[in-house]
């Protein structure tokens, strides 16, 4: 078994204050960033296997998807790269289970 010696001493300090002053200017930041209804509205950055699960999810519950059909497929098209993979993270290699969710959803789309 490998041997992990335990932080102790200033170090353990250090770290403790350094995260509770992450912790501090996190909320104060997200406390600025609240409507004045007690929303918060911003851009969330994803991948398309979120973007796939919705369309799974509004045909497996059988609402009608055609009214976001164009955008949807728009957005898939714009995040597949080049080699015709859908990655996890921007700028980074193509991914198995992201490639399959990405093209079934456009399958469920009409476009295969």
């Amino acid at each position: 078994m490998e041997h992990i010696e335990s932080l102790s001493g200033p170090t353990v300090i250090l770290l403790h204050v350094e995260a509770c002053d992450a912790t501090k200017r996190a909320g104060s930041y997200a406390l600025r960033l609240v409507r004045e209804d007690g929303h918060w509205y911003g851009e969330m950055k994803s991948n398309a296997t979120i973007t796939a699960e919705y369309v799974f999810l509004v045909q497996a519950l059988g609402f009608s998807i055609q009214s976001n059909r164009d955008d949807l497929v728009k957005y898939f098209l714009s995040e597949q790269n080049r080699d015709g993979s859908w990655s996890l993270a921007y700028d980074s290699p193509g991914d198995v289970s992201t490639t399959s969710e990405a093209y079934f959803a456009l399958c469920l789309l009409g476009i295969d």
